[in-house]
């Protein structure tokens, strides 16, 4: 961003300078701000497809349909064929129901000579659309050309679909307890542990976490609709502060082994260091109300969350596991080390499989403070199962919670569920792999384990 603004400065009329500190803008969540550098690249160069289209993209993504579409028009109206400017105006009509419009559009963009990346995000868009369009045979061939396709974008990074696996591995280890591992060094390490809230004056936050893909993000958004609530936009704090707990604490720092080293000192400056980071990648209003952590990965780091803020309120999402292991197939996730986990369906459940082992051995950690819900049961009844969530938090009832779709129209979701947040409770979701049987039949063998225990016969 410092770099666009001086070459801004440099020449203030280079339109393609205000395009790109749109571009990185918007990456830091900087919405409204990203908006007025598209629109001054447009003012300089009213022909500039690009700025065109990433104005309507993040338009889309604020949920200013009309305005999108206007300018997805104007970008096509200087380049019919263009890339992006399509691939805008087919989620545009897939949002208005317009799904066969949507189809055609997508069909007759995978026609073009596209670059691998390309490639895939049309063709994960137009299986979306089919699965709408209750196509699943034609769907699921889709999303499997497009898996293919991120696979030949992953060959050319430095991703390793075991990396994670691995780490899970190392964590599951390291934090055996009592109850699951009697004769380990770790389970004495463990239950050694001061459970009781550290006495520095910081306040600790709510971390809302699952498997991707179990209903977080809806969660999130009834949860911040609370007066006394506000969400972290998925901001990574905690991996953040994992990889940079060597400064703040002036020495090198090694997870998990190094967590047996930390002094309460030095934990107090973990977590004003976690604080530091939250203000400055959330804002002032972490000063102001309560911050629900919701990374929903963060259920790998319990263990170190829990040494950290022993007293924060943990809340635990579950969804059927053929589900979210179908649907995180079904998603189209930016690359990065968890993610490429989710280009085949076997990768997926294993990677399901180990994160919920996971989160079944950190269970027994004296003194973590969880509220487990199921998708399923806050669909059933959104106002009892808020009402009792709201009540372990230690906050008082407010109907706003109600209205979170029309309160989140205003709102920038950074995740793949952003379209659902203006929408009332569906149930559309619920059983939906049921159309895909026979795609995850092979794998019920690593889930069934997970249905048993969450109640999913």
């Amino acid at each position: 961003a410092a770099s666009c603004r001086t070459a801004i400065t440099l020449q203030p009329a280079f339109a393609e300078a205000h395009n790109e500190l749109g571009n990185v803008l918007q990456n830091l969540g900087e919405q409204e701000q990203a908006l007025a550098s598209y629109r001054k690249a447009l003012d300089l160069r009213p022909d500039s497809v690009e700025a065109w289209t990433n104005l309507g993209l993040t338009l889309e993504r604020l949920h200013r349909l009309e305005e999108a579409r206007a300018a997805a028009q104007a970008a096509l109206a200087q380049a019919p064929g263009h890339y992006g400017a399509n691939l805008l105006c087919a989620r545009l009509d897939s949002r208005a129901g317009a799904q066969q419009q949507a189809r055609e559009r997508l069909e007759a963009l995978l026609r073009q000579s596209l670059a691998p990346r390309d490639y895939a995000m049309a063709a994960m868009d137009l299986a979306q659309v089919l699965d709408k369009l209750g196509e699943p045979v034609l769907a699921f061939e889709r999303f499997a050309a497009a898996k293919a396709a991120w696979r030949t974008v992953l060959a050319a990074t430095s991703y390793d679909t075991g990396q994670l696996p691995a780490h899970i591995a190392r964590l599951h280890a390291w934090f055996s307890t009592h109850e699951c591992n009697r004769d380990t060094a770790s389970a004495e390490r463990v239950r050694g542990w001061d459970a009781s809230p550290c006495a520095d004056g910081l306040a600790s936050p709510i971390f809302l976490v699952g498997f991707p893909r179990s209903g977080t993000t809806l969660m999130e958004q009834i949860l911040e609709s609370h007066p006394h609530l506000t969400g972290s936009r998925e901001e990574p704090l905690i991996t953040r502060l994992l990889e940079s707990a060597t400064t703040p604490l002036g020495r090198p720092f090694a997870y998990p082994d190094g967590l047996e080293g930390i002094t309460p000192e030095e934990r107090h400056t973990l977590r004003a260091e976690y604080w530091r980071l939250a203000h400055q990648l959330i804002g002032p209003e972490v000063e102001t109300r309560r911050l629900i952590d919701k990374l929903p990965l963060n259920i790998i780091d319990l263990g170190f969350i829990h040494h950290l803020f022993p007293d924060a309120k943990i809340i635990v999402a579950l969804r059927d596991p053929r589900d979210v292991c179908l649907s995180c197939y079904m998603q189209s996730f930016d690359l990065n080390q968890a993610m490429v986990n989710f280009l085949d369906l076997g990768s997926t459940t294993r990677l399901y499989a180990a994160v919920m082992d996971l989160w079944r051995q950190y269970r027994a950690l004296p003194g973590l403070d969880a509220f487990v819900y199921r998708y399923e049961d806050l669909v059933d009844d959104v106002e009892a199962m808020t009402r009792r969530l709201l009540e372990f938090l230690g906050e008082p009832w407010d109907p706003a919670v109600l209205r979170y779709h029309e309160i989140a129209r205003g709102r920038y979701a950074n995740t793949p569920s952003y379209q659902n947040v203006t929408l009332p409770i569906y149930r559309k979701a619920i059983g939906r792999w049921r159309n895909y049987a026979e795609q995850i039949a092979p794998h019920l063998n690593t889930l069934q384990p997970f249905l048993d225990e969450f109640g999913y016969k």
